[in-house]
């Protein structure tokens, strides 16, 4: 299984998310994708509410900002992923569709 984590804050990941979760299905890849908003409580937090209906995905907006690496580390430990891989992604990541 492969855990997708996007740590964001204030920001857009949606497109993100949709191509992660394209190329995964593409695959054939057993996957979930987990997008975090580490308390911005901004606007762009709409667009990321769609996160949860793309396959296997969900968003988190907490209520308090913890910082970065804290951020990162909510996330690891949100994951159902046992005996896989974890990949951070960063928000703001450009990528190729396959």
């Amino acid at each position: 299984m492969l855990s997708i984590l996007i740590p964001t804050f204030n920001y857009n990941a949606l497109p993100l998310a949709k191509i992660l979760e394209s190329q995964a299905l593409k695959l054939g890849i057993v996957f979930e994708l987990i997008c975090m908003d580490d308390g911005s409580f901004s606007n762009k937090n709409r667009h990321n509410q769609h996160i949860n209906s793309l396959s296997h995905s969900k968003f988190i907006e907490h209520k308090k900002n913890v910082g970065s690496k804290a951020n990162r580390g909510r996330l690891a430990n949100t994951s159902t992923c046992v005996t896989g891989l974890l990949m951070l992604f960063s928000v703001d990541l450009l990528t190729i569709q396959l």
